[in-house]
């Protein structure tokens, strides 16, 4: 285990609605998303119902992690 600071990998969400290709989430609405639990459609400004079945995660390698 290890804190945020030291962590190895950074989580990023990307959405997808079944008829769309997926769009990656900027870091400012993942964060919103893990705090709040809500997430607002970029594009139509609408709040998302039950966004985490349509939020994915993937993870990459923070900058300067395997210094």
């Amino acid at each position: 285990m290890t804190t945020i600071e030291h962590a190895l990998l950074k989580a990023h969400g990307y959405l997808q609605f079944s008829n769309e290709d997926p769009r990656p989430l900027d870091d400012e609405d993942f964060h919103e998303l893990l705090v709040t639990g809500e997430l607002v459609d970029d594009e139509s400004g609408e709040l998302i119902e039950n966004p985490w079945t349509k939020v994915h995660l993937y993870y990459s390698a923070r900058e300067n992690a395997f210094v």
